[in-house]
């Protein structure tokens, strides 16, 4: 028996990081409700481990990789969404030219007053 204390101990040792946290300890990290926490283990939003059928716990290291792939740290490039708005407004105008436009209104105008 004291041979398994001194396993345990040794092992709680290396992995303190490792430790599963319960429900309320996540809710703290991620700064979110325990209700929420509740809502997104039941819509398998986050990632968790079942020790038994109502016993939830979840892994730190998990949620850590979790939180990383939800963080973005770069903006857009705007260059690409310029480019990108330029190429609908030149699309837009070679729909329609200024002359296409005068007289689309002229003839709305004559429709509206005609009735």
């Amino acid at each position: 028996m004291i041979k398994s204390v001194k396993i345990q101990s040794t092992v709680m040792a290396q992995s303190a990081d490792d430790e599963l946290m319960i429900a309320e300890q996540v809710a703290a990290l991620l700064s979110i409700s325990l209700a929420t926490v509740r809502q997104w283990t039941s819509q398998r939003r986050i990632p968790y481990v079942k020790l038994s059928r109502k016993v939830v716990r979840y892994s730190p290291k998990a949620l850590k990789e979790l939180i990383q792939s939800k963080t973005f740290t770069e903006r857009r490039d705007e260059s690409n969404e310029n480019q990108s708005l330029k190429r609908r407004r030149k699309k837009m105008s070679q729909s329609f030219s200024p002359c296409d436009v005068d007289n689309m209104i002229a003839r709305a105008k004559r429709d509206t007053l005609d009735i």
